[in-house]
């Protein structure tokens, strides 16, 4: 039997279930201290729980006090008296579960004398206590906070301030226990000193990467399954209901594709009197509800659809020719999203087979699982509906036309890779223009392929082959856009009837617009009280009356942002011998500072938007990465171990902003799911 050596006694090793209760314990023992912080905040900074009645509120705004209850009518302020320095933290509970809450307390202690907290959006259960954090400093003699209820009137039932909270989550319990569990088992087989062959079949990575596709398609299905619903909480998108006999007024795509059937290309809306009669119809304040129809293209006193036709040419149409119904776009959104998951993998394992000659079989299965995570793909899952057709049909076709173009190389059938290449691409950009910006991606992958072959006339051909499809898909796009708008490179992007007036919904002045695009990759996060005590923060701009963009990459923390400043300039330094793929990292780098600015110069701050630009970074991101851990060498167990570790913190916390993302469904479809997520992982929201 095998001895243990401790503090110079022999002893038998533990037993494995000792092993893993000892696990328990110990994660029991950071969740009552790491994650239970808040509940010591108050002992450390001296802060006594004290409980404020109502009769002892000053109130200011449309409020009324009846009873011991306060009533909200509209935005007020309570201003309180502290009995004792300094708060830390405020408990309000109401009868309302959507409302926001800013703090201002009056420090005689600090020069300022007034300090602002920052404003905290309320989305809870009803009733429930919701809690907000702050940290007065000196004495603070009086606390003014102010409320604005979504819907009024709102009952504020009791108001305490340093109350301590203390309850073990135990879902996060389980979760942790079963990764540190999970990563218990890889350090026994030490799965990174394998190296891979992904030429073969049964290769244990390509296995696993098989495996881990799954789980994401899984996941995104779970996603898919808890979210049904739109933003507003309505049942546009029905998970019950696959085929429609008529089409959904509200839904672009059904609409567009009745237009068709019936032979038009103007939408089957009859515009109302009063919208023909403005003078400027895209203003939304000249605008009366119910005088027009939301979110359509409206042109020369007809409604169009200013999304991309070109899944409704090849998929919704002849499915509504054949069959006589419509196809859900709930379902079909989700389909494309499924679709364009497996391309992006299979992408990267060309992209892999094709620049990095031997890799470790631990590091490629993480790097898909990064990529997959952080291209944040899922995402469009829970917000399934016309509006993620454009995204997700693009990317399939984005995708396809990178895999094509890698299959190239080595393809026997070069002539039939280039032309499904260029088809592929062309068709992206009828989906959603800004796809033309892979472009970049797709030249240096092409022309590799080009300098190996020997005979120019052959090299014309393969040219040929990719812009022969591509010019004529344009020239479709072109017509279709010259028939309805009278100019082939006009979408109708402009005639939008939206909430603001898009045809001066930019940002002109380019230091700002370069401003917020580096703002969202390179801002730092702000501190808090909350595990792991930081919080990604928003920017905004005066001519914007809204954050830049709703959900910010949390700096350097951001896991593509960390990997690319980190081996982007190491495959700089080793470019030697491998000029293409540092070319393709180096397009790639340019296509996504492109689309930022795109995005950002165009007013576009929603989550959903950012998706055009995060899939390249998060591919250019793991293969720099890769490339980094090939040349450290195959072999090098920890700096494999470090990349997988990294990663698979990066896959949990997007896997869940995938639920507790802009106008997240699952809130509204599943509310105990998304408050339990939310109360799982706090810094996310």
């Amino acid at each position: 039997m095998k001895q243990n050596t401790l503090n110079g006694r022999k002893g038998r090793k533990f037993s494995e279930p000792i092993k893993y209760l000892m696990i328990l314990l110990t994660v029991l023992a950071v969740e009552a201290s790491v994650f239970q912080y808040r509940f010591f905040q108050p002992l450390l900074f001296g802060a006594q729980p004290q409980t404020v009645l109502a009769q002892n509120v000053e109130l200011d705004g449309d409020a009324e006090l009846k009873g011991n209850e306060i009533f909200v009518y509209g935005t007020a302020t309570l201003t309180l008296t502290p009995k004792e320095s300094p708060v830390t933290s405020i408990k309000l509970l109401s009868d309302k579960e959507n409302y926001k809450l800013n703090a201002k307390w009056h420090d005689e202690g600090n020069a300022k004398k007034w300090i602002n907290g920052t404003e905290k959006s309320i989305s809870s259960y009803s009733p429930r206590e919701s809690e907000y954090y702050i940290t007065t400093q000196g004495n603070c003699k009086t606390l003014a906070l102010t409320v604005k209820p979504q819907s009024t009137p709102m009952r504020i039932l009791s108001v305490s301030l340093n109350k301590p909270t203390y309850s073990i989550r135990w879902v996060r319990v389980i979760l942790i226990f079963l990764v540190i569990c999970g990563s218990r088992l890889l350090f026994k087989q030490k799965p990174w000193n394998t190296v891979a062959d992904l030429s073969d079949p049964k290769d244990k990575s390509r296995v696993w990467a098989k495996r881990i596709c799954v789980f994401y398609l899984l996941f995104m299905t779970v996603v898919f399954a808890v979210s049904p619903g739109t933003e507003s909480g309505t049942a546009h998108c029905r998970i019950d209901k696959l085929f429609y006999s008529a089409p959904d007024k509200n839904d672009a795509y059904m609409m567009q594709t009745d237009a068709l059937s019936k032979g038009q290309l103007h939408l089957d809306i009859e515009p109302s009197e009063e919208l023909l009669s403005l003078d400027n119809p895209y203003d939304p304040s000249t605008r009366t509800k119910g005088s027009y129809t939301w979110d359509f293209a409206f042109y020369n006193g007809k409604y169009y659809s200013y999304f991309g036709v070109v899944p409704v040419i090849l998929f919704l149409l002849p499915f509504k020719l054949i069959t006589g119904y419509f196809f859900s776009s709930y379902h079909f959104a989700f389909i494309l999203g499924l679709a364009s998951a497996v391309m992006l993998s299979l992408v990267y394992r060309e992209a892999v087979k094709r620049y990095i000659p031997k890799i470790n079989c631990f590091s490629f299965c993480m790097g898909l699982l990064a990529l997959l995570s952080t291209s944040f793909l899922c995402y469009l899952s829970a917000r399934s509906w016309f509006y993620e057709i454009p995204y997700n049909s693009a990317f399939v076709f984005i995708f396809a036309s990178l895999y094509c173009a890698l299959k190239a190389k080595n393809s026997l059938r070069k002539r039939l890779c280039f032309g499904l290449s260029g088809l592929f691409f062309s068709l992206s950009a009828g989906c959603r223009p800004i796809a033309l910006i892979s472009i970049l991606l797709l030249l240096p992958i092409l022309a590799g392929t080009l300098k190996d072959v020997p005979e120019k006339r052959q090299k014309l051909i393969l040219s040929a082959n990719f812009l022969s499809p591509a010019f004529c898909v344009a020239m479709f796009l072109a017509v279709w856009n010259g028939l309805r708008f009278g100019s082939p490179f006009d979408f109708g992007n402009a005639y939008q009837l939206t909430v603001s007036d898009i045809r001066f919904n930019s940002v002109s002045n380019l230091a700002v617009a370069l401003d917020g695009s580096f703002q969202y990759v390179f801002r730092l996060p702000s501190v808090n009280g909350i595990f792991p005590f930081f919080k990604g923060t928003s920017g905004s701009f005066a001519d914007l009356s809204h954050s830049f963009y709703s959900k910010p990459v949390v700096g350097l923390i951001s896991y593509p942002v960390f990997w690319w400043s980190g081996a982007m300039p190491f495959v700089y330094k080793h470019r030697k011998g491998s000029k293409e793929f540092f070319a393709l990292l180096l397009c790639g780098t340019l296509a996504g500072l492109i689309a930022i600015y795109s995005v950002s110069a165009s007013g576009g701050v929603f989550e959903r938007y950012t998706l055009d630009f995060k899939w390249i970074f998060s591919l250019v991101s793991v293969l720099a990465a890769l490339y980094t851990l090939f040349k450290l060498g195959v072999s090098d167990g920890f700096s494999n171990f470090v990349f997988g570790i990294s990663t698979a913190v990066s896959a949990v916390i997007s896997f869940s902003l995938c639920f507790m993302g802009e106008y997240s469904r699952v809130r509204f479809a599943c509310p105990q799911l998304f408050y339990l997520l939310k109360d799982c992982f706090e810094f996310l929201y």
